[in-house]
């Protein structure tokens, strides 16, 4: 069997009873987020969509969200990931390319993704939490081909409009085996964070590579730094993903606390922006962890440079290629640029995209950044 569902397949088998998810106060095991989700997936089933149906999905980062996000994949659908902040219009559009047979929303957000939906005539449901489905029964997995499309999400359109990035079963596993080797996640390990999961930094770095792991993920739901210092008390964190301004913020929060206070964490994964110095190694201090900063693009699922996790954080400093990757920087004419040069990043594996939306004819493996 091939589907992004496979790591919780494996680990509801080996170890039903250990802890998948932590949101609040509520905790799910490995057993409960596998029934959920085939219960998920069945209800999918039982609405008519099938296999290769596009599912819109507007939630903030709780665990229904990954409920919902596992079930869609559970059932061979194609998960569309949106902003919770999205306009009316914003959410007709990602609707009209990418063709959803269904749109899901969070049950406290505004009625954009609704309005939306019946604009077009989409079918819409609502995401309560527990993610129950009224008369839901599980489905079997669909098995699935690694080149298959699992999930369409929507880049910020600096050229135009915002295009469809195909990412692949293949593309979503492979983030999910390097984002854990290369913070050397456990089963032992419990994995926070503050990053949207609607974002493909939450998907690959922390939701995929926790699954794979078979660590718990430790959600909140939108981020301010004492809540974040709060998850990182309670939830006793070994593993963290997050952006500069969260480490900042929560530097600032952490008034006169030391690493006594934060014993367990050992890593902050950091991207989505440059991490100065200053902040990298005051956060280091503080909070008695490895700062470990990496670069990738939504086009390569989240993941193409990282620090090597042996050697230390080395400040200013993105990493070298990935496990299974291949990263170069090129001039315009399509030569090496010595050290210090500018050019262009082009990246190659298995992590990278299939196409754009409605752009794409065969298999890609090679992005230019």
């Amino acid at each position: 069997m091939t589907s992004v569902f496979d790591p919780v397949c494996r680990h509801a088998a080996a170890a039903p009873d250990s802890i998948a998810l932590r949101g609040g106060t509520d905790e799910w095991t490995y057993r409960q987020l596998h029934h959920a989700s085939v219960g998920y997936a069945g209800a999918l089933a039982a609405a008519g969509l099938s296999p290769g149906d596009r599912v819109l999905l507007a939630a903030p980062s709780v665990p229904e969200f990954v409920v919902a996000y596992l079930g869609i994949q559970a059932a061979g659908c194609v998960v569309v990931p949106v902003n919770t902040m999205s306009t009316r219009a914003e959410v007709e559009y990602v609707l009209g390319d990418a063709a959803c047979s269904l749109a899901i929303a969070w049950h406290t957000l505004g009625s954009a993704v609704a309005e939306a939906a019946t604009a077009l005539d989409v079918p819409f449901w609502t995401l309560t939490p527990g993610a129950s489905v009224t008369g839901a029964t599980a489905a079997d997995v669909v098995d699935r081909d690694r080149d298959e499309t699992a999930a369409i999400l929507y880049t910020s359109g600096t050229t135009g409009r915002p295009k469809g990035a195909q990412l692949t079963v293949g593309n979503l596993l492979s983030a999910g085996e390097i984002g854990a080797e290369c913070s050397r996640a456990s089963s032992a390990d419990r994995i926070g964070t503050g990053l949207p999961l609607f974002h493909v930094f939450g998907q690959a770095s922390v939701l995929m590579a926790a699954l794979t792991a078979g660590g718990s993920m430790s959600l909140l739901a939108r981020f301010d730094p004492a809540s974040m210092l709060e998850l990182l008390r309670r939830d006793r964190l070994t593993v963290m993903a997050g952006v500069p301004t969260m480490w900042n913020a929560m530097l600032h929060a952490a008034g006169d606390a030391s690493p006594a206070d934060f014993g367990r964490l050992r890593v902050a994964v950091s991207g989505g922006a440059s991490l100065p110095g200053e902040i990298a190694r005051a956060f280091e201090a503080r909070f008695g962890c490895t700062i470990l900063e990496g670069y990738g693009l939504t086009e390569t699922t989240a993941f193409g440079t990282f620090n090597d996790i042996d050697r230390g954080g080395k400040t200013g400093y993105t990493g070298r290629a990935v496990p299974g990757l291949w990263v170069q920087v090129r001039d315009s004419d399509g030569n090496e640029c010595a050290p210090g040069t500018v050019g262009e990043v082009l990246i190659k594996g298995p992590t990278v995209m299939r196409g754009y939306r409605d752009s794409c004819r065969r298999p890609r493996r090679s992005r230019r950044g």
